[in-house]
């Protein structure tokens, strides 16, 4: 239904954004965070999450692998992505380097 509703209805395209620097995904079938390059591997849907953190604390997200304890919230959201046919979800308290600041402008 998603890929339905995105061809025949103007409003659920999803926009064309034109990346060229690299992204941080969750890759939901293998469980880990991957480097996506726009100028190398060409276009790539993701599903993107927003949401209110609250006052949990995350272990930071490294490259190949994601936490072992994610949020109920995240873990929820790889299971609806996979339901949804999607490989790749867009988290920012994962995919964004909290500790880069230009880096976390850009993003959001």
């Amino acid at each position: 239904w998603l890929r339905d509703c995105s061809q025949k209805h103007a409003l659920c395209r999803p926009p064309q954004i034109n990346m060229v620097r690299p992204i941080l995904l969750v890759d939901v079938i293998a469980r880990s965070l991957i480097k996506y390059s726009p100028a190398q591997n060409g276009r790539c849907n993701y599903v993107a999450l927003s949401y209110i953190w609250g006052n949990v604390h995350q272990e930071p997200a490294k490259l190949g692998q994601l936490p072992q304890n994610l949020p109920q919230t995240i873990e929820d959201s790889i299971e609806v992505v996979k339901s949804l046919g999607q490989r790749y979800l867009w988290v920012d308290s994962l995919c964004i380097d909290q500790a880069d600041e230009e880096g976390k402008a850009r993003q959001i």
